[in-house]
C-alpha cells in the first residue's frame, strides 16, 4: 500500500492507519516510489511487498540494495529475513529476476 501524502501511513509491518501527531513518520523510496512509513527499521520481505504486491513462485528470486541510509551504513544490501535501520530519504532498489 503506498501513500498519497499524510492521508495514510503504513508502518514496518504493512499496518495501515491514520497519522497522529505522535507518530514519527519517514519517506522512503522504493522503486522510486515515495512511501511513508513508521518504525526503525524495514525487513527484506516488507520491502518485496511494496515493490511487487502479491504472491511469488519459486523461481522468482529478488535483490535489494539502498542508499543514502544512516551514518555507518549509508549502502549496502539487505537478503531475505534481515531488517535495515531506516532514515528519512533512504532510496531501495528491489529487483525481481525470474529463473528459468
Amino acid at each position: 500500500m503506498y501513500s498519497a501524502g499524510a492521508r495514510s501511513v503504513i508502518d514496518s509491518e504493512g499496518r495501515g492507519h491514520a497519522p497522529e501527531a505522535q507518530v514519527k513518520q519517514k519517506t522512503i523510496y522504493v522503486n522510486t516510489r515515495a512511501v511513508q512509513i513508521e518504525g526503525h527499521e524495514i525487513s527484506f520481505e516488507r520491502l518485496v511487498e511494496l515493490a511487487y504486491p502479491g504472491s511469488h513462485g519459486d523461481e522468482v528470486t529478488f535483490t535489494i540494495s539502498y542508499t543514502d541510509g544512516p551514518e555507518g551504513h549509508e549502502s549496502g544490501s539487505l537478503t531475505p529475513h534481515h531488517s535495515v535501520e531506516v532514515k528519512n530519504g533512504m532510496i531501495f532498489d528491489v529487483i525481481r529476476t525470474v529463473r528459468s
